[in-house]
C-alpha cells in the first residue's frame, strides 16, 4: 500500500507543478576550479544586495521574478576572490543557467562556464565535502572502494578513522562500531533516512549484506546536527547511493575468484533445495500434532564439493533525457561465492567457584557458506521548471547464506575423560539457510516557495526482513575408555548413538514508514546572512517475529532398552518430544510497534572567519510490545515513552583557505533493542538468555576538536580529539544472581580517544592512513571468592570492577600504499589493518571477560589498463591469513581459535 501512495503522489506532484506557471530565473551553481566541487554557503549577489541568495547543500543559487535587462552578478566565499559577471536577461519567461567557477589564484573571473554535476564519486570531492562541512565527518568516495579488495560495505567501512566492525556467526566482519562505541550506538542510512535491520534481536544494520559496488560514497558522520537522526550516540553511517549523472554512463565489472581453503580441502554442502519454508504448525494449523515424517531429510546431510568459482558482476547504466529535464541510473550487482571457517579450539570454560577456569567442553569446528547477493540501485529525478523538482530512489538488496556446519565436542567433566585420548565425545551438524533483505524507497521532493525560502520532503517506505527456515540441528555420541591394566593401555569405542536434535523455524520483519520535512530559509539579520531551518519526521515502524522449535529424540530399542546405534541421518529413527511445537509459548513470537516524533530548528552564520552551525532537536518515542511466553495466558503487553531534547552547537575556524579548526557538541540517545524488553526465557546450552523490561533508553554528549589541512585536492592530514559521556548504557553481562545472559544499564561511562589521520602523495606514490586510540570506563558487579577459613573455607563477595565498554579496540590502525601511474594505466595498492584487544563478552566472575585479540588484515589490489576502455584488475584478501583469537583477560587461557584463509579474485572493467 505505501509504495502505491508513494508512487500516486509522485504522479500527483508531476501534474501540480507542471501547470505552474514560469518566470524570468537565474540559477546556478557555484564550484571550486581546482577540486570541481560545488561551494556550500557562498554567498551570491545581483545589483550589489539588490537580490541576494546562498548556494545551498548542492552548491546552488536561484533568483526569480527577474525583469528583461542587464544584470551584475556577483559570488563572494571566504579563501576564494570575489568575482562578478554581466548577465543578460532577453525574455521575460527565460530560465538561465550559469554556473561559476571559484579560483584561489586569480582576481578577475573572465568567463561563465557551465558545468555539470560534481563528480562526488571522486577522491577530491570526498575530500572537499570533509574540508567545507559544517560538522565532523569522513568521507570515502566510490573511487577508493574501486581500488579495496572489499566487496562488500562492512570491509569498507572498516578503513575508516574510528571504525572497527563486530562479527556475525559466520565470522565476516558485519556491525558497525564508531569511536568504540558499540554497533547499538551507531545508525545507518540510505540517502540520508533511516534503514531498520533485517536482524531479528538488534536495530544494528548488517552492513555485510550491502555491496560496495552500489555506492556513490559512504560518510562517517561522527558528530551530529540537528536535521539527523538522534538515535546515533556513536555516528552515523550514511550509505550515498549512485546518483543520475549528467552524461551517458555505462559501467560493467566482471571477475572470478576463489578461496585458499578450497585449494586445500572440499566444500561440505547440503541439499537446501529440500528445505521446507513453513513449518507443520504453518501449514496445517497449532492444534496440529506433527510426524516424524512431516519433516525431510534431505537437507540434514553433508556432501563434500569441489566448489565453483566464486562471480562476481556488475552494471550500471545511466543518462539524462527529455531536454535534461530528467535522469536515470539503474546499477545491479550479483555475486557467489564459497566461504570457509576452521576453529581448532573453541573451549568451553567453567569457574569452580573458587576463581578458577576449568575447561568442560573443548570443541572443533568447521563451518562451510555459500553466499549469494544481488542488489539493485535505481533512481529517477525530473525538473519540473525552475522552482520545483521530484526524485526517487529504491535500493533493494538480498543476500543468501547457506551454511554447513560440523563439530567434535570433548567433555572433560566427570562423566568424561580420565587420561588424555579418551573420554565422552559429542558430534553435532548443522545445516542453515539465512535470507536477509533491505528494501528502501524515497520520493523527494525540492520546492522554491518564496524567494530564499525552500521546501524539501522526503516520503519514505524501508523493509529489512530475515528468514531462516527448518534450521536442523542433530548430534550423535560415543565413548573412548582405556584399560590400563596392562603395560600398554588398550583402547576401546563405544557403539555411536543419536543424541537427539531440533528444526527451527524464525522469520522476522522490520517495517518502517516515514515522512521528512525540511524548510530553509536564507536572510539578513544584523548585517550577516543567515540560513535557517526547520522540519520535522514521523516514523512509524512494525516488527513482527515468529518462531517455532521442534525437538527430536532418539527411539529406545526395546531389545535391548537403548537408544538404536547410529547409522545415517536418512534412515536413524526419531521421535518429537513436542509433536505442536512452542510457537504458542516460543518468546521468538512477539509484535512491537514504535511510533518517533521529531522537530528541530537550526541556524548557521559566519562571523569573520568563524562558521557557527546550532540547533536544537526535540524527539518522542512511543513504543508497545505484545509477546508469547510462559506462564499462561501467554499474551503479554509492553509500553514504553520518552521525550528527549536534544541540542548541538558546530564551531569552525578557517585558518585559511585550506586548514580548519572544528570543535562540536552534540547530545544524542540510544534505543533498546525491541527484542531486548521483551521479558524472555531461553535454556541456552551453556546460560541462560533472558529479557529485561526495565531496561531504560541511553543519552549521551558528545564533544569533539579537531584540526585539517587539506594540501591538494585529494589530501588530507588532521589531528582530532573526543570525549563522550553516556548514560545508562547498555550491555550484554551475566547475570551474578542466576547466571543469565542479559541487557543490563550500566549507571555512567566515559568514552575519549584521539584520531589522527593523513594522506599524501609524492609523483606516483602515494600513502595514507589512520591511527585511533580509545579509552572507556565503566564499572560492573563481579563475583569474587575471598578466602576465610572462618568461614567454611571462604565466601563469594561481589566487587565493582572497572573495564571498557564490549567491543571497544584501544587502537585501531589503517595503512595504504599506493601506486599510480596514468602513462601506464597501471594502479597499485597493498593495505593493512589492524583492530586491537577488546571483550567480546562481559564475564559475571571478577577479571574474566572474554578479550578478542589483537587482529592483523593484509590485502592488495592491482590494476592495469588494456585498451582505451578496457581494465584488468585483481583483488587479494586476508594474504596473513590472521586467526581470530578470544583469550581471557589476563591471557594465560585460550577459549577459540578461527582461520579464514586467503581469497583471490581477478576480473575485468569496463567504462563507456
Amino acid at each position: 500500500m505505501i509504495k502505491f501512495i508513494i508512487y500516486f503522489a509522485s504522479v500527483f506532484f508531476l501534474f501540480i507543478f507542471a501547470i505552474t506557471a514560469q518566470s524570468a530565473t537565474l540559477k546556478g551553481k557555484v564550484i571550486d576550479a581546482m577540486t570541481h566541487e560545488t561551494v556550500v554557503g557562498a554567498n551570491v549577489f545581483i545589483n550589489g544586495k539588490e537580490f541576494e541568495s546562498v548556494t545551498n547543500d548542492e552548491g546552488l543559487y536561484s533568483f526569480k521574478d527577474l525583469k528583461v535587462g542587464s544584470y551584475k552578478l556577483e559570488v563572494s566565499y571566504i579563501g576564494f576572490i570575489r568575482t562578478a559577471q554581466i548577465i543578460e536577461i532577453n525574455d521575460a519567461n527565460e530560465i538561465k543557467t550559469f554556473d561559476i567557477w571559484l579560483k584561489e589564484d586569480i582576481k578577475e573571473l573572465k568567463e561563465v562556464q557551465v558545468y555539470g554535476k560534481t563528480d562526488k564519486e571522486s577522491n577530491e570531492g570526498a575530500r572537499f565535502s570533509e574540508k567545507i562541512s559544517s560538522n565532523v565527518i569522513n568521507v570515502i568516495s566510490a573511487k577508493t572502494i574501486d581500488h579495496l579488495p572489499d566487496l562488500n560495505t562492512a570491509e569498507v567501512l572498516k578503513r575508516v578513522s574510528g571504525v572497527s566492525m563486530v562479527r556475525n556467526s559466520s565470522g565476516q566482519n558485519s556491525q558497525a562500531m564508531v569511536r568504540g562505541m558499540p554497533p547499538r550506538y551507531v545508525t545507518t542510512l540510505i540517502n540520508g533516512t533511516k534503514v531498520p535491520s533485517p536482524d531479528s534481536k538488534s536495530r544494528s544494520v548488517p552492513l555485510d549484506i550491502v555491496p560496495s559496488e552500489l555506492l556513490a560514497r559512504m560518510e562517517v558522520i561522527k558528530a551530529l546536527t540537528s536535521d539527523l537522526e538522534g538515535d546515533a550516540i556513536g555516528g552515523t553511517v550514511n550509505l550515498v547511493m549512485k546518483d543520475a549523472p549528467d552524461s551517458t554512463i555505462l559501467n560493467c565489472k566482471a571477475a572470478l575468484g576463489y578461496g585458499q581453503m578450497f585449494l586445500d580441502k572440499k566444500f561440505q554442502a547440503f541439499n537446501s533445495s529440500a528445505i521446507n519454508y513453513k513449518d507443520p504448525s504453518q501449514l496445517y494449523g497449532s492444534s496440529y500434532s506433527a510426524k516424524p515424517e512431516d519433516f525431510t531429510r534431505a537437507n540434514l546431510g553433508f556432501h563434500p564439493i569441489q566448489p565453483n568459482p566464486d562471480y562476481y558482476a556488475s552494471l550500471t547504466f545511466g543518462r539524462r533525457i527529455l531536454n535534461k529535464k530528467a535522469g536515470f541510473i539503474v546499477s545491479g550487482i550479483t555475486q557467489n561465492s564459497f566461504e570457509g571457517r576452521e576453529t581448532p579450539v573453541f573451549n568451553t570454560p567453567f569457574f569452580d567457584g573458587k576463581n578458577q577456569i576449568k575447561i568442560y567442553n573443548s570443541d572443533q569446528y568447521s563451518m562451510f557458506s555459500q553466499q549469494i547477493k544481488y542488489g539493485i540501485n535505481a533512481k529517477i529525478d525530473y525538473q519540473i521548471n525552475a522552482k520545483n523538482s521530484i526524485s526517487i530512489f529504491n535500493t533493494y538488496v538480498w543476500n543468501k547464506d547457506l551454511q554447513s556446519r560440523f563439530n567434535v565436542d570433548t567433555a572433560f567433566n566427570a562423566q568424561g575423560r580420565t587420561i588424555p585420548g579418551t573420554g565422552y565425545i559429542l558430534t553435532d551438524y548443522r545445516t542453515r539457510m539465512e535470507v536477509d533483505k533491505i528494501e528502501s524507497v524515497n520520493l523527494t521532493g525540492n520546492h522554491e516557495l518564496l524567494r530564499n525560502l525552500n521546501l524539501n520532503w522526503i516520503a519514505v517506505y524501508t523493509k529489512g526482513a530475515n528468514e531462516s527456515p527448518d534450521l536442523a540441528r542433530f548430534g550423535t555420541f560415543y565413548t573412548i575408555s582405556a584399560d590400563n591394566s596392562q603395560t600398554t593401555p588398550i583402547y576401546s569405542r563405544s557403539a555411536e548413538t543419536f543424541k537427539g536434535g531440533n528444526r527451527i523455524w524464525q522469520r522476522n520483519a522490520d517495517e518502517d514508514k516515514a515522512f521528512y520535512l525540511k524548510l530553509s530559509y536564507n536572510t539578513e539579520l544584523f548585517n550577516k546572512i543567515f540560513e535557517l531551518k526547520a522540519g520535522g519526521m514521523y516514523r512509524t515502524k512494525h516488527r513482527f517475529n515468529y518462531a517455532n522449535e521442534y525437538t527430536f529424540e532418539a527411539v529406545i530399542d526395546s531389545a535391548t532398552n537403548r537408544p538404536y546405534p547410529w547409522t545415517t541421518i536418512q534412515k536413524q529413527p526419531w521421535k518429537l518430544y513436542n509433536p505442536q511445537g512452542n510457537a504458542v509459548y516460543n518468546p521468538g513470537n512477539y509484535q512491537a510497534t514504535e511510533n518517533v516524533y521529531a522537530y528541530y530548528l537550526m541556524a548557521k552564520t559566519s562571523f569573520g572567519k568563524l562558521q557557527v552551525l546550532t540547533g536544537i532537536r526535540m524527539e518522542v518515542t512511543k513504543a508497545h510490545h505484545e509477546y508469547n511466553n510462559f506462564p499462561y495466558p501467554p499474551l503479554k503487553k509492553n509500553d514504553f515513552y520518552y521525550f528527549d531534547p536534544l541540542p548541538s552547537v558546530h564551531f569552525t575556524y578557517l585558518l585559511s583557505s585550506r586548514e580548519n579548526i572544528r570543535f562540536s557538541f552534540y547530545q544524542a540517545i540510544s534505543r533498546p533493542n525491541l527484542w531486548e524488553t521483551v521479558p524472555y526465557l531461553i535454556q541456552g546450552d551453556t546460560r541462560d538468555q533472558t529479557g529485561n523490561p526495565q531496561l531504560e533508553h541511553s543519552t549521551g554528549s558528545s564533544f569533539d576538536l579537531r584540526y585539517e589541512i587539506y594540501p591538494k585536492a585529494d589530501e588530507i592530514i588532521s589531528a582530532g580529539v573526543f570525549y563522550k559521556s553516556i548514560q545508562n548504557p547498555i550491555e550484554l553481562a551475566i547475570n551474578p544472581k542466576d547466571g543469565s545472559e542479559q541487557s543490563q544499564n550500566f549507571g555512567v561511562v566515559s568514552n575519549y580517544g584521539l584520531e589522527v589521520v593523513a594522506a599524501k602523495y609524492f609523483g606516483n606514490f602515494g600513502i595514507s592512513g589512520n591511527y585511533t586510540f580509545t579509552s572507556s570506563h565503566i564499572k560492573t558487579v563481579k563475583n569474587f571468592f575471598v578466602q576465610d577459613s572462618s568461614i567454611n573455607g571462604g565466601k563469594n563477595t561481589y566487587p565493582w570492577e572497572d573495564r571498557p565498554l564490549e567491543g571497544q579496540s584501544k587502537h585501531l590502525i589503517n595503512l595504504s600504499f599506493i601506486y599510480r601511474n596514468p602513462k601506464i594505466g597501471f594502479t597499485c595498492s597493498l593495505v593493512y589493518s589492524m583492530q586491537g584487544r577488546n571483550i567480546i563478552l562481559v564475564n559475571a566472575n571478577y577479571g574474566q571477560d572474554y578479550y578478542q585479540q589483537n587482529y592483523h588484515d593484509l590485502g592488495a589490489t592491482i590494476e592495469k589498463q588494456l585498451f582505451n576502455r578496457l581494465v584488468l584488475y585483481g583483488n587479494f584478501s586476508n594474504l596473513l591469513n590472521s586467526h581470530y583469537i578470544i583469550k581471557n583477560k589476563a591471557g594465560d587461557q585460550l577459549y577459540e581459535s578461527d582461520y579464514f584463509k586467503q581469497r583471490y579474485l581477478l576480473g575485468i572493467k569496463f567504462k563507456l
